[in-house]
């Protein structure tokens, strides 16, 4: 596969205690390997999703660093195919390992990059999913634990519209083993959300925190989601309960 090589230099400041250091990247196209001072701190095979990798061991602080990103081209996605003789993408059949997109030729780092600090206990991920069928809402959460420790938290999410608090879940108490993830669910019921829709893109903004158990506030996460659930029936589409017929081109920008 033909690779490019990217180079930054970037210092940071001392951290607080029990916090870690990540470097997380919006979108690489495709297979990358990153290195920091030097050091291995991780790899990505995927072109469109996000992903962080841990620099806390390799970082230097009120010091510059060096950050090297090794990319491959759409051909490192490729499996049970000679890749060096891979010329086009329509010559190969059931040889694609991963999404690649229309514009598989264009190849690099193309979204975002930044320095995130987390505490060894964060929230990874937060997932709203809601129904209008069920009049409910069910909220996942996503917790890791990097401490050598167990650790016990509550997750607390609050609902707000505009500011105003307009739904509060029940909190929920776990304990995380170290160095893992936990995955918490909470659904609930709502009875007369404020439906979003095209004509009313209405937005509320989800609170999810998490807290020892002394109280103290380790992690927080916001979240915007709009309250609507869309179903088909035969061909066609539903959009909260209303008939909803979609025109569209096939447009594909990455």
């Amino acid at each position: 596969p033909y690779s490019v090589w990217f180079r930054k230099r970037f210092s940071i400041s001392s951290i607080p205690p029990d916090n870690n250091v990540f470097i997380r990247f919006y979108g690489v196209k495709f297979h990358c390997v990153i290195y920091v001072n030097g050091h291995d701190v991780g790899e990505h095979w995927d072109g469109f999703s996000p992903f962080m990798v841990n620099i806390t061991n390799v970082v230097k602080y009120n010091s510059e660093n060096e950050l090297l990103v090794f990319v491959e081209d759409w051909r490192s996605m490729l499996q049970g195919v000679n890749k060096e003789r891979a010329k086009d993408v329509y010559d190969l059949h059931d040889a694609i390992a991963y999404p690649i997109g229309s514009q598989y030729t264009n190849y690099g780092i193309w979204d975002s990059v930044e320095i995130v600090i987390l505490p060894k206990v964060w929230i990874s991920d937060v997932f709203v999913m809601t129904s209008v069928r069920l009049r409910n809402i069910t909220v996942r959460v996503e917790v890791r634990n990097d401490d050598i420790f167990k650790r016990e938290i509550v997750v607390v999410n609050r609902i707000y519209d505009h500011g105003r608090l307009a739904k509060e879940l029940k909190n929920i108490t776990v304990t995380i083993p170290a160095k893992s993830s936990l995955t918490v669910n909470i659904t609930e019921g709502w009875e007369d959300p404020h439906l979003w829709s095209p004509d009313d893109p209405h937005l509320y903004v989800l609170k999810t925190i998490i807290v020892d158990k002394n109280g103290n506030v380790i992690d927080e996460k916001r979240t915007r989601f709009g309250f609507r659930e869309f179903w088909i029936v035969g061909d066609s589409f539903y959009l909260n309960g209303k008939h909803v017929i979609l025109r569209a081109t096939g447009c594909h920008p990455l």
